[in-house]
């Protein structure tokens, strides 16, 4: 099948539902935007001001080897966390 349909990997906002899309995702992966400016995921919580950091996509284990959280992607349009590997397949994905 030859399709020039792009998807833009940068954001997982913009992935639709098809299988298509989960293909495509499948075979070249998707970026997780580590680098970003995280200042659009701070939410106040009563008087504590939180955010999403470059911490949140590693985990360090007892025997202090360091994970990296590949599945964690980080939204910057809408400033959110998400699980990856669920987007292009959860019934209530949005079509764009």
């Amino acid at each position: 099948m030859c399709d020039n349909r792009t998807i833009n990997l940068k954001d997982l906002v913009d992935w639709k539902s098809d299988n298509y899309h989960q293909d495509y995702i499948a075979r070249n992966g998707y970026v997780q935007n580590i680098d970003c400016n995280f200042s659009l995921s701070s939410r106040m919580y009563g008087n504590v001001n939180r955010f999403c950091s470059k911490t949140f996509f590693i985990k360090k284990l007892e025997n202090k080897e360091i994970v990296q959280r590949k599945w964690l992607v980080y939204s910057p349009k809408i400033g959110c966390l998400f699980c990856a590997p669920l987007i292009p397949t959860h019934p209530k994905h949005t079509q764009h």
